[in-house]
This record gives structure tokens, C-alpha cells and sequence, in this order.
């Protein structure tokens, strides 16, 4: 039984999270709606539409991997994400607007997953400090749906991206190992091995779980281990001989010229991460001494909470700005808290605080979004200018071939053709071009007028092709500059 000093505590940590929950549904029921009305006019998250390029691509039977010294637009996220989105979208590869909705819904789909597993987990959990199996299950789904719907993911259960695959196969890894490591299971809980190596051939940063699994393996060790190594090595095999030769360069060449970009990068995103994220990035800090002795899955949890913050934070470095780096430690963080919640030893006062102020905050801040909405956080797309988007689709369909795109622009490879088109990731390419890896540079192929025509919006590029001599035909709404080739 529960002590009737830490009652009070739980209740208003239950209630907290429960409006927590009822709140983000409802923000998500916006965005859903959003996306399905004017979802095809703008980006749902950064780097969306250089993603969708090549996902079009390889749906036309186009590896998404090329030499970069005639498409511009690398393939920066591993080979599974294009293949496995590629294929949703195969489909309806002549239906462009249809297919980027089903990505998105795709994506949603995902994440339900990942709330599923995660929500199981907690009631698991909760239930040995509980002890009442239907309340625990009806507190693990509301954790569930607080945690995997709520603002720090935002956008990216709406997008086609990869982090929301990598974020469910890490959760199910996760949860798998921590429940084998409480009942001390032995045998190979296959469902780990094979989702982090399904993680990492998505996006590359999925090692940091994969050292924390080999770290704290569960019995018989060796062999979980064997089997960890042996599911990674047989999906970066399989990669390499369907995605072609390009695909170690991209994937492992491109990410080893990326330079150091500096703090100016990553302080803003860290402030950013903990104005939405606090309760899952700070407060499990204090929680780490007691996990690290309460249990194996709490020394597992801990250990990759640290491990993947650090990791993330390097990350941010080097690739610049974006929260979706801390999604890992954001997982193992809102573990940690429901570990601390469950407790059947109740924490010190101080830890109680700060627990209940990190409920409030989770409560409070959703219902800021809807409060003011778009102003705090971002909740429906149409702040992405649809207008303005339309207006410029327009243009783009009529203008000469090929076309240069700058990659932060919107609705492009689904209303404009992915042939035709190269959209990049601007910081990628930058250190590729200072490597070496990329030996026809953008600019020199503006100075052969290689491009029928161009669209950008950013100095840099528009002193790039004002130099190579390209004209200036007009600047399209949301101050994005037109050029074309000059005539003979």
C-alpha cells in the first residue's frame, strides 16, 4: 500500500497529466485538420520538402543516392526512411498532393505505435506502485498520449521525416530491454535488436541507444549483444547493395565533413528545447541518483538519458539548430519520471516539488498554444502563408528546367516534379564543398547556366546567381527572388 503522504503528491501529478493529455488531443485534432486542408502549401518542419524530393524520387524508382556533382540534393537521413516512405508513397506517386497527406498520416500512424508501447510500459510500471491494474493502465495512456503528442514533439508526428520512426523503434528497444532487465528474463528479446538496427537505418543517430542496449545487456549478455551488432551490420549490408555506391559517401563521408558549427547554434535550440521541454530535460536530472539505484532498467535509463543529451548537444554543433536531436533523451527522460512516480519509496519533499511544478508546466503549456495560438508555438500551418505559397507554385510550374530551388522554400517537389528540381540541405553542402566531397559546386554550375531558372530567398544565393549573370525576372511573395537564364 501506498503511504497517504504521497496520495496528495500523485493526485494532483495524475490530474496535471490528464489535462495535459486532453489538451494536446485537442491541439492535434487542429493540427490534423491543418495539414489535411492546407497541409500541401507549406513544410510541417524544416527540411520536409528536401526530404519529399527524394522519397518521390525513389516512389519513381530513383535511388535516392546520386553523384552530388550533378544533383545537389544528398541524401541526408539513411536509406531505410527513403525506401520504406517510398514505398507508402508509391501508390500514389501521380495523386503528389495525396501522397505527401498519406506520408504525414503515415507518420501519425507511427507515433500511435510509439504511444502504445510507451503507454504499456508506464502502466507496467505503475501498476507495482499502484498495485490497482486498471488505474495503472488508465494513468500509462495518459502518459502516453502527454508524452508522445504533446508540444515537444510537435510538428513531427506530421511529418515526413524520420525522427518519429526512429523515436517509436527506440521506444519499443527501450521498454523491450527494461521489462526483460525487471523480470530478469533470459533469452534474446529479439524485438530490441531488430528495432535499433530499423532505428539506425532510418537516421544515423540511433547508435546512442544502440551503445546504451550493448552497455546494459540483458542475460545472457553476449548474445543480446551478438544479436545487436549482427541486426545493424545485416541492415547497413542490405542498404549498401540497393541504395548503390553513392550511399557510403552520403551517409558516411558527408556526415564526417560536416564542420564544427559552435555555440551560436546550439544555445538558442538548447533555450528552445527547455522552454518546451523542461519537465523531460532538466527535472529527471534529479532523479538519476535514486534510478541508477533502484533497478537495472533505471541504471539503463539513466545512463542513456545522459549519454543521448550529451550526444544531442554535439549534434547541434555540428548539423545546427533543431529540438528533434533530443528526442532520445526526452524518451528516457519522461522514463525516469514515471519510474519516480511509481516509487513505492516516497521522495524527499524537495523532489516532490519539483516533480509537481513539472507537472503544472506540462498542464500550463499546452493550453498556452491554444490560448494564443501561433504566437507561443506554431498550431495550424496556415501561418506558412498558403497564399503566398500558391502564388509562387504558380511561377515554378512555368519556368524553365532545370530548376534551383533554395531548400527552406515550400510545397515544391509535390507540385513541381522532383526531376527538375534540387532542394539541399544548406549546411551539408557547405562543408561537402569545403571537403571536397562535392567538386562541382552549386555556383559553378550557375556560371555554366546549367539552371533554366531559380528561386531564393536567402543573400547568399542571390548574390550567387546575380553573379553568374542570371536575370532577375521578379521577387514572388514572401520575398523569394526569381531568376532566369539569360537569353543567347
Amino acid at each position: 500500500m501506498l503511504s497517504e503522504t504521497g496520495q496528495p503528491f500523485r493526485m494532483t501529478m495524475a490530474a496535471c497529466l490528464l489535462v495535459a493529455a486532453l489538451l494536446s488531443l485537442a491541439i492535434g485534432t487542429i493540427r490534423v485538420h491543418s495539414v489535411v486542408r492546407d497541409g500541401e502549401w507549406a513544410q510541417t518542419t524544416g527540411y520536409e520538402a528536401g526530404g519529399l524530393n527524394l522519397i518521390y524520387r525513389e516512389a519513381n524508382g530513383i535511388r535516392p543516392y546520386g553523384d552530388l556533382d550533378k544533383d545537389a540534393t544528398p541524401g541526408v537521413f539513411n536509406g531505410l526512411f527513403y525506401t520504406i516512405y517510398g514505398g507508402v508513397a508509391r501508390p500514389l506517386v501521380d495523386r503528389p498532393v495525396a501522397m505527401v497527406l498519406a506520408l504525414r498520416l503515415f507518420s501519425f500512424v507511427v507515433m500511435t505505435i510509439a504511444a502504445i508501447a510507451f503507454g504499456r510500459e508506464a502502466a507496467r510500471v505503475l501498476d507495482r506502485g499502484i498495485g490497482n491494474r486498471s488505474r495503472s493502465a488508465l494513468m500509462g495512456a495518459v502518459c502516453a498520449i502527454a508524452v508522445c503528442f504533446g508540444p515537444f514533439t510537435g510538428w513531427w508526428w506530421l511529418t515526413a521525416r524520420p525522427d518519429i520512426v526512429v523515436f517509436a523503434c527506440e521506444t519499443i528497444a527501450l521498454v523491450t530491454v527494461r521489462r526483460a532487465l525487471d523480470e530478469g528474463r533470459r533469452g534474446i528479446p529479439w524485438a530490441a535488436p531488430i528495432c535499433v538496427a530499423l532505428a539506425w537505418g532510418f537516421k544515423q543517430n540511433a547508435v546512442v541507444v544502440a551503445a546504451a542496449l550493448l552497455v546494459f545487456a540483458p542475460e545472457p549478455a553476449w548474445r543480446f549483444r551478438v544479436a545487436l551488432a549482427a541486426a545493424c551490420a545485416a541492415v547497413f549490408a542490405a542498404l549498401r547493395i540497393y541504395e548503390g555506391p553513392f550511399y557510403t559517401q552520403q551517409l558516411i563521408w558527408l556526415a564526417a565533413a560536416r564542420g564544427q558549427l559552435g555555440l551560436k547554434y546550439v544555445m538558442p535550440q538548447v533555450v528552445t528545447a527547455l522552454q518546451v521541454g523542461a519537465p523531460f530535460l532538466l527535472v529527471p536530472i534529479l532523479e538519476l541518483p535514486a534510478a541508477w539505484k533502484r533497478s537495472a532498467s533505471g541504471r539503463l535509463t539513466a545512463f542513456l538519458f545522459v549519454l543521448s543529451g550529451v550526444a544531442a548537444t554535439i549534434q547541434l554543433a555540428r548539423v545546427g539548430p533543431s529540438r528533434n536531436y533530443f528526442f532520445t533523451t526526452y524518451l528516457a527522460g519522461a522514463l525516469l519520471l514515471v519510474d519516480a512516480f511509481a516509487a513505492r519509496t516516497i521522495a524527499p519533499m524537495w523532489r516532490r516539488a519539483a516533480m509537481t511544478a513539472a507537472a503544472v508546466y506540462v498542464a500550463v503549456l499546452p493550453a498556452l498554444y491554444l490560448a494564443r495560438p501561433n504566437q507561443l508555438g506554431r498550431v495550424t500551418v496556415t501561418t506558412l502563408d498558403v497564399a503566398d505559397a500558391r502564388a509562387r507554385v504558380v511561377v515554378m510550374r512555368a519556368a524553365a528546367a532545370p530548376r534551383y530551388v533554395e531548400d527552406n522554400l515550400d510545397a515544391l517537389p509535390w507540385h513541381s516534379g522532383q526531376a527538375v528540381i534540387e532542394t539541399i540541405d544548406q549546411a551539408v553542402y557547405d562543408s561537402s564543398v569545403s571537403a571536397g566531397v562535392i567538386t562541382i559546386s552549386i555556383a559553378d554550375r550557375a556560371r555554366a547556366f546549367y539552371y533554366g531558372s531559380a528561386f531564393v530567398n536567402s543573400a547568399v544565393w542571390r548574390e550567387t546567381f546575380e553573379r553568374a549573370g542570371y536575370v532577375l525576372v521578379r521577387t514572388l511573395p514572401g520575398d523569394v527572388a526569381y531568376y532566369r537564364r539569360p537569353t543567347t
